[in-house]
C-alpha cells in the first residue's frame, strides 16, 4: 500500500531524520558542545501558482534538492525565486557564490544551482545542488515512424485480437492472414480456407470479431464464420486460418460489429448481438442476431435467432464505405458508432449513428436500435472509406476519401477529433497530426490499442506499418 505524504511532510521528515543522525553522532563525543541545525527542511515555489503544487525532495546526504514529477514542457524558469525553510531563521544564504535573501530572483534553467546555508552562528555550513527537472519534449504531441513493410494489399483489414494485430488481405478469391505482436516482426502471408458461394467474392473490410468469434460476408449476401480458439477452446488467433459459411440466413450486404449484451448487478447479462443490414422484399432493414455462439466451436451460430425490423432502412443510413468504431460509456456499456460512406442508393452520407441497447432490459420486441446522433459535417465534409478510432479518452477520424476541385479521389491527411462521441469534430492540434501521406496513398487504415496507434499504408512508395503515441502515454505513471 502506497502513503502519500505532502511536501512539506516529506520534506521535514528527511530533514529531520539527518539532524537525529547528526545529534546522536554528537553524543557519541565526550566534549559536550552545543548544535546549531544547518540543514534545509523545506524547499518549493510557493508563490507561482503554476510550480507550487509541485514536491521537491530534499536528500541531506547526497546533498541535492530536485523534483521528480518534471516541470511541463518550455516552463519558464530563469526568473523564480524559492520558499526555504531551514533550521534556523537568523541563517544566510548564498546562491552560485552571490548572497542570496527571499525575494531575489534566480535562473533555474541553468542547473544546478548551488545553495551554500550558513548557520547562525556564522561557521557552519551546508551544501546543496538544486536540480529543476523540465520535461524535455512535449507530453501532449504525437509521435510517428515506419516500424515495417508489407507486401502491397488493395483490400485488406486490420484488427487487434488476442493482443496481436491481425491482418486479412484478399483479391476477393484467395485470403491471406498476417499477423504481429509489436508491429515489427510480422508472420504472414498465411492461407486462409474458406470456400466461397459460386460466384461470389469475399469482403474482408466486413471482418468483425469479438472474444472467440469472427465473421465476414461475400457480395452475394452469404455469412461466413470463424473461431478464434484452438483445438483445446483457449483463445487463438490461428483459428482465424479456418472459415464456414453459416447456411439458413438472410440475404446480408453490411456488417456493423457485435455488440455486447447488458450485464446486470445479479451476474446475468443478455445475449451478444451481431448487428447487420439485410435484404428483404427487395428493400434493406436493420437487423440483429442473437446469437449462442460463444457456446458451439463446432457450430458458432447454433441456437441463434435472426430478427429483423419491419420499416426500410432510412435513407440517410450509411450501408458501405463508412467508418466504424466500438466502444464503452462511462457506465460501462458497448456501443457501436458509424459515420459518412455511402447510402443504399450509393450517395454519400452526412450522418453519424450509434447503436443502442434496448430500452427495456432483456427485451425481446423487433426493434434493432440505433439513433441518428448527428448531422453536421461542416467540419469533417462528405468522406467515405475513414478509419474511427478511440484514443486518448477521445474519438478520431482519418484518412477519408473524397474529391477535389477537378473530379479526382484523393485521400484526406487531417486528423479529425472529437471528445463527444461523434456529435461534432474539429480539426486535432497540430501536435497531434500524423505525418503528411501521399494524398493519392487511396489505401490507408488505422487501429489503436493503448498506448499505441497503427497506421497502414500500401501505395505509392509508402507502402509500410507506421507506429505512432503521444509522448505521455509512454511516461511512467
Amino acid at each position: 500500500m502506497k502513503y502519500i505524504l505532502g511536501k512539506r511532510t516529506v520534506s521535514v521528515i528527511m530533514a529531520l531524520l539527518t539532524g537525529i543522525i547528526a545529534l546522536t553522532l554528537g553524543s557519541c563525543n565526550n566534549t559536550a558542545k552545543s548544535y546549531t541545525p544547518i540543514f534545509i527542511s523545506y524547499f518549493g515555489f510557493d508563490s507561482f501558482p503554476d510550480f507550487d503544487d509541485y514536491t521537491f525532495y530534499i536528500d541531506n546526504f547526497a546533498h541535492k534538492i530536485y523534483n521528480t514529477d518534471s516541470f511541463p514542457f518550455q516552463s519558464k524558469v530563469d526568473s523564480l525565486f524559492p520558499t526555504i525553510a531551514a533550521g534556523s531563521d537568523e541563517g544566510t544564504f548564498t546562491m552560485n557564490g552571490k548572497k542570496w535573501t527571499s525575494k531575489d530572483t534566480l535562473d533555474f534553467s541553468k542547473s544546478p544551482v548551488r545553495m551554500v546555508y550558513t548557520a547562525e552562528n556564522g561557521t557552519d555550513t551546508y551544501t546543496y545542488d538544486i536540480y529543476v527537472n523540465i520535461h524535455q519534449i512535449d507530453p501532449d504531441s504525437l509521435q510517428m515512424h515506419r516500424v515495417a513493410t508489407l507486401p502491397v494489399m488493395d483490400e485488406y483489414r486490420t484488427v487487434y485480437a488476442d493482443n496481436q494485430i491481425v491482418l486479412f488481405e484478399s483479391d476477393g478469391f484467395d485470403v491471406y492472414m498476417y499477423k504481429s505482436y509489436d508491429g515489427l516482426n510480422w508472420e504472414g502471408p498465411l492461407p486462409v480456407s474458406i470456400t466461397l458461394a459460386p460466384g461470389s467474392e469475399l469482403i474482408v473490410k466486413s471482418f468483425t470479431c469479438k472474444g472467440k468469434t469472427a465473421f465476414m460476408i461475400d457480395n452475394k449476401g452469404g455469412l461466413y464464420s470463424s473461431r478464434l480458439m484452438d483445438g483445446a477452446g483457449d483463445l487463438n488467433v490461428d483459428g482465424l486460418l479456418s472459415w464456414s459459411k453459416v447456411d439458413s440466413i438472410p440475404y446480408v450486404t453490411t456488417l456493423q460489429g457485435i455488440l455486447e449484451g447488458r450485464y446486470y448487478p445479479d451476474g446475468t447479462s443478455d445475449p451478444d448481438i451481431l448487428l447487420a443490414i439485410v435484404k428483404m422484399d427487395e428493400d434493406l432493414h436493420f437487423a440483429k442476431f442473437e446469437g449462442y455462439w460463444e457456446t458451439g466451436i463446432t457450430d458458432p451460430v447454433a441456437g441463434g435467432d435472426w430478427v429483423c425490423n419491419g420499416e426500410a432502412l432510412p435513407d440517410d443510413f450509411p450501408v458501405s464505405s463508412f467508418a466504424i468504431c466500438h466502444s464503452y460509456t462511462q457506465t460501462g456499456l458497448h456501443y457501436v458508432i458509424v459515420a459518412g460512406g455511402r447510402n443504399k442508393d450509393g450517395e454519400k452520407c452526412r450522418t453519424t449513428w450509434s447503436s443502442m441497447v434496448p430500452v427495456t432490459p432483456s427485451s425481446k420486441d423487433d426493434e434493432v436500435y440505433w439513433a441518428r446522433i448527428s448531422t453536421d459535417y461542416s467540419v469533417i465534409g462528405e468522406q467515405y472509406d475513414a478509419s474511427m478510432f478511440y484514443y486518448d479518452d477521445c474519438l478520431f477520424m482519418y484518412g477519408g476519401k473524397y474529391e477535389n476541385a477537378v473530379g479526382s479521389v484523393v485521400q484526406d491527411n487531417t486528423l479529425y477529433i472529437s471528445s463527444n462521441q461523434g456529435l461534432t469534430w474539429e480539426v486535432a492540434d497540430q501536435r497531434l497530426a500524423f505525418r503528411v501521406f501521399n494524398e493519392t496513398a487511396l489505401c490507408r487504415q488505422v487501429i489503436s490499442s493503448d498506448p499505441y496507434l497503427w497506421v497502414f499504408s500500401f501505395q505509392d512508395g509508402e507502402e509500410g506499418v507506421w507506429k505512432g503515441y503521444i509522448n505521455r502515454m509512454l511516461f511512467e505513471e
